[in-house]
């Protein structure tokens, strides 16, 4: 199943929501949707989603996928 940019959207805002964190912005990075976020202590991360549903966080330089 591929995902429309609309649902990458929607799946990894719910996804941010359920883990306490606050989505900042949204953008296209080539056919990923990047979303930066803030955590309950206000510390911003980076999270992706590809057009199959993997969700990546970028830590340590690299991004590792989380689901």
């Amino acid at each position: 199943m591929v995902l429309s940019v609309k649902e990458m959207k929607e799946t990894l805002t719910d996804h941010l929501i359920l883990n306490i964190y606050t989505p900042v912005t949204s953008y296209a990075i080539d056919d990923e949707l990047q979303m930066d976020a803030k955590n309950e202590f206000g510390s911003t991360d980076y999270f992706r989603i590809t057009p199959k549903g993997e969700i990546k966080v970028f830590k340590h330089a690299i991004w590792n996928t989380i689901n």
